[in-house]
């Protein structure tokens, strides 16, 4: 159940800055359509949905 702190930390800015993880540690990371993607296929193979 979601509280309403839940709601709005998931609906507040939550953009950072990985710059320097990029430019120090070759940090890429995968695109929201992908990782959610990858999600709900999980959830679905571990019968959670």
């Amino acid at each position: 159940m979601l509280t309403s702190f839940s709601v709005w930390n998931l609906a507040r800015n939550n953009v950072f800055d990985y710059s320097k993880a990029r430019n120090e540690l070759d940090f890429n990371p995968r695109g929201f359509e992908e990782t959610v993607c990858d999600e709900v296929a999980w959830l679905k193979k571990t019968g959670k949905i």
